[in-house]
C-alpha cells in the first residue's frame, strides 16, 4: 500500500467515527456492531476520497487532520440520502454521487494590510469579482494608497 492510498485509508477510518452522530440508528448500529459491514463502509470511504478529492490535497505531505477536515465538509454537506450512498447504506446506478463544486481548501490567506484586507472584503461582500484576461479565476480591483492592481 503506498502512502497515498494509505493515508485516504487512514482518513476512511476516521471518517466513520465523525459520520455515525450523523447516520440513522439503525445504520448506526449496523457499523458499530458488524466488523465487516464496518469494513465495506470504510473501503467505499477510501474509494470515494480517492475519487472525489482533489489530488493536490491527497499527498502524504498532508496532515490527515486537514484531510479529514475538508472530507467531513463535503460528506456532511451531501444530503442524507446521497451520504448514504457513499456509505453503501443505499443503491444508486452510479458509483456514489459527486459534490457540485469542491470547496475551496485554504488554511488562511495572507492579506498585506489593512486597507487590502477591507478592499478585498468589501469585493467578497458585493460579488464585485469579473473576469479577467490572463487569468481563469475571477477578479477584483484593488486601489488604496499603499496598493492598486487587481485581486483575483
Amino acid at each position: 500500500m503506498d502512502q497515498r492510498t494509505s493515508l485516504c485509508y487512514e482518513v476512511a477510518g476516521l471518517l466513520i467515527q465523525l459520520l455515525t452522530g450523523y447516520l440513522a440508528k439503525d445504520a448506526r448500529k449496523k457499523i458499530t456492531a458488524v466488523p465487516e459491514f464496518r469494513n465495506n463502509v470504510r473501503e467505499r470511504l477510501d474509494k470515494w476520497i480517492a475519487g472525489s478529492v482533489s489530488e493536490a490535497l491527497i499527498d502524504p505531505c498532508t496532515d490527515p487532520l486537514k484531510l479529514l477536515h475538508h472530507c467531513s465538509g463535503l460528506l456532511i454537506s451531501l444530503s442524507p440520502s446521497d451520504r448514504a450512498a457513499v456509505l453503501g447504506l443505499a443503491t444508486l446506478e452510479t458509483s456514489g454521487p459527486r459534490p457540485a463544486q469542491t470547496n475551496l481548501f485554504l488554511t488562511h490567506i495572507n492579506v498585506p494590510s489593512g486597507h487590502v484586507y477591507h478592499q478585498l472584503q468589501r469585493a467578497v461582500a458585493t460579488k464585485s469579482f469579473f473576469p479577467a484576461d490572463g487569468t481563469p479565476f475571477p477578479t477584483a480591483p484593488i486601489n488604496t494608497s499603499e496598493a492598486e492592481g487587481r485581486r483575483s
